[in-house]
């Protein structure tokens, strides 16, 4: 396959998950998945119950990490990202942290933590801390993804950057 054979491929498999989202947020969801793509993340069609679906999952040979997942329904996106290396994740985060005890940092042991662990941290309304692994997708939920594109690609930036400079050293 030639590399516009590739390119071709790529920007359908994009549209083809965008396809069935509300029409306003398509432009948004497409730039999303383009950057990730700008910086090496290949989309992969997702299997659901055996087939191939229109959702796409977007993983860096290099890196050996899924950074991002795009799961189109009738009329939404869900994007699920992984961007604890951002600076001003918190207001991402929010929804999807459970409070594991002051201090305690949730493992799953799936050995990707090199040294110090990399997790979310989520400062409570009473002040605890709490934390979740980095290791997983997490959803954003309720995104307005037109209004937070730049954000997105921000935080895509910095995962990626930091996983970079992870393999680097």
């Amino acid at each position: 396959m030639t590399r516009t054979e590739k390119a071709e491929e790529i920007k359908k498999m994009i549209e083809n998950c965008v396809a069935k989202i509300n029409h306003d947020e398509r432009d948004a969801y497409r730039a999303i998945a383009e950057y990730a793509v700008e910086l090496g993340y290949m989309p992969k069609q997702v299997l659901r119950s055996g087939k191939k679906s229109n959702d796409l999952d977007f993983k860096k040979s290099k890196i050996k990490r899924k950074l991002m997942q795009m799961r189109a329904n009738d009329t939404n996106l869900k994007l699920k990202l992984v961007f604890y290396a951002a600076q001003d994740y918190e207001k991402f985060i929010k929804p999807e942290i459970r409070f594991y005890g002051e201090g305690s940092i949730p493992c799953c042991g799936c050995g990707k933590c090199k040294g110090e662990p990399q997790v979310y941290t989520y400062t409570l309304p009473d002040g605890r801390a709490a934390f979740r692994c980095g290791g997983e997708l997490v959803h954003m939920w309720d995104l307005n993804a037109t209004e937070h594109v730049d954000e997105i690609k921000a935080m895509i930036k910095a995962q990626d950057e930091f996983w970079v400079g992870k393999i680097e050293k």
